[in-house]
C-alpha cells in the first residue's frame, strides 16, 4: 500500500453531520445510499458475552474522504472513534489523525506540517489513547509518492489526547528490540495507564494483484513489543512466545494475548506471564484453497478476525485484503467453536483492519475499494448482538 494514491474525488460526498448513527436501517433504504439518518440511535441489542449468537446488521458508512480512512480505535469509554485520513485538499498525501464521536459526526483533525512537511508525506498511524488521556500513534515521513518511507524520520510517539502535535519520540526506527527487528509499527493499545502493546513490522515491495508490472508496498509481522512509560522514561521488551505477529489483542483481565502470525490460518492464545502460546482456533479451508487469519479484536470471550484466500503469488501478498473469500469470523476463546459474522461481497469487496467498542456492541471495520491498481478504505459501523438493549451511537 503506497502512501500516494489514487483519488477518486468523483466518488465521494460530504461528510455527514453531527448526530447518531442507524444500525438496524432497512436494507432497501441501505441499497438506496451509501449514507444513513444521523438524527436517531441505533436500533440494536448488545451483543452476548458468552455462548449467544451474533447478529451483523447492515454495515452503516462513518467516513467519505477519497483517501484513505483507516488505523482506528476507540476510546476507554467508547465515545470517541479514533482514526487516521487523508485530507482531500493536500498534495503531500498526508495522513492525519482524526477524532469524532463513536457513532459519526464533525471530527477534529490533527496533520503534522512542520519544518519542510509541505514537500514531504506526513503520515500518522494507529492513534490509541488510555483513561488517562495519553495519545500513542505511529510517525511517518517520506517523499511524496515513495513506496517506503525512508526519506524521514520513524518514529513511535507519545502525547496529550487534546494536543496530538506536540508528541515526543519514545521510539526512534528502524530498531531492534530483544532480536526482532522493525522498520514500522503496526496496531497498538493500552493495557493501563503505563503499559501498551504493539505490532513490530517489516515492510518490503511485492507485485501488486492486479497490475503485474506494478508493486505496492507490503508490512509483514515480526513480532509484538510491550512498553512501559514512566514520566519521561520509556523501556521496551519483546514479548515472549509470539513470532511474526501480525496482529492482537488483549483479554478482558488483560492477562492473555490473542494473536495472528503473517500467512498462518491460526488464532493463538498466550499468557502475559508465559511464553508458551497455544493454538485457540484454525480457519478452514474455502474450496481446498489456504486462508489467512488477521486483525483480530476482542469482545468478551469471543474474537473476531478477518479471514481470506491467501494469495498464492511470489511473494504472497499480506494483508492487502484484496483476495477473495474474504470474511470476518467469531472464534469463542474457550472452545474454539467459529462462524461467519460477514462476508464480503457486493459493495463491501473487502475487509481490513477491526475496531472493537469497550461494551461490545459496536465493530468498526475499514471497507477496502479497488482503485485502479491501488485500493482506498472508509470506515463502516456494525452493529452486533441479541440480549438486553443497548445504543450504538
Amino acid at each position: 500500500m503506497q502512501l500516494s494514491l489514487i483519488r477518486n474525488d468523483a466518488a465521494e460526498q460530504t461528510r455527514p453531520s453531527a448526530g447518531k448513527v442507524v444500525c438496524g436501517i432497512r436494507l432497501a433504504a441501505m441499497l438506496a445510499t451509501t449514507a444513513c439518518a444521523h438524527s436517531d440511535a441505533f436500533q440494536t441489542t448488545l451483543p452476548p458475552r458468552d455462548n449467544d449468537p451474533f447478529d451483523a446488521a447492515i454495515p452503516v458508512r462513518l467516513t467519505y474522504d477519497a483517501g484513505i480512512d483507516g488505523f482506528q480505535s476507540f476510546s476507554p469509554d467508547g465515545s470517541k472513534l479514533l482514526f487516521a485520513f487523508q485530507p482531500r485538499d493536500r498534495p503531500d498525501n498526508d495522513r492525519c489523525i482524526g477524532v469524532m464521536p463513536a457513532g459519526g459526526g464533525p471530527r477534529e483533525e490533527f496533520c503534522d506540517n512542520t519544518g519542510v512537511g509541505a514537500f514531504l508525506t506526513d503520515a500518522l498511524e494507529y492513534p490509541a489513547v488510555n483513561a488517562q488521556g495519553d495519545l500513542l500513534y505511529a510517525r511517518y515521513v517520506s517523499g511524496i509518492g515513495d513506496f517506503i518511507a525512508n526519506t524521514g524520520e520513524t518514529t513511535l510517539r507519545l502525547a496529550r489526547i487534546e494536543a496530538p502535535r506536540e508528541g515526543r519520540i519514545i521510539l526512534q526506527l528502524p530498531t531492534m528490540i530483544n532480536a526482532v527487528g522493525m522498520t514500522r509499527i503496526g496496531t497498538i493499545r493500552w493495557a493501563d495507564a503505563t503499559t501498551f502493546y504493539f505490532v513490530a513490522e517489516e515492510m518490503t515491495l511485492a507485485r501488486n494483484p492486479i497490475s503485474r508490472t506494478f508493486h505496492d508496498t507490503v508490512t509483514f509481522g515480526r513480532g509484538l513489543v510491550r512498553g512501559r512509560v514512566n514520566g519521561t522514561e520509556a523501556t521496551f521488551e519483546a514479548v515472549n512466545g509470539i513470532v511474526d505477529a501480525s496482529g492482537f489483542d488483549l483479554s478482558a483481565g488483560r492477562d492473555t494475548i490473542f494473536f495472528t502470525r503473517t500467512n498462518d490460518s491460526r488464532l493463538y492464545a498466550v499468557a502475559v506471564s508465559a511464553s508458551v502460546a497455544r493454538v485457540v482456533h484454525e480457519s478452514p479451508r474455502v474450496g481446498g484453497r489456504p486462508r489467512v487469519l488477521r486483525d483480530p479484536v476482542r469482545t468478551g470471550n469471543l474474537v473476531l478476525a478477518v479471514s481470506q484466500d491467501i494469495d498464492l503469488g511470489t511473494p504472497p501478498l499480506y494483508p492487502a485484503g484484496l483476495a477473495p473469500n474474504v470474511r470476518i469470523e467469531r472464534i469463542r476463546t474457550d472452545t474454539g467453536e467459529w462462524a461467519t459474522l460477514l462476508a464480503a461481497g457486493g459493495l463491501f469487496p473487502a475487509f481490513g483492519r477491526l475496531a472493537v467498542s469497550p461494551d461490545g456492541c459496536t465493530l468498526v471495520s475499514e471497507f477496502r475499494r479497488f482503485e485502479s491498481v491501488s485500493f482506498t478504505t472508509d470506515l463502516h459501523a456494525i452493529c452486533l448482538g441479541q440480549g438486553v438493549p443497548c445504543r450504538c451511537g
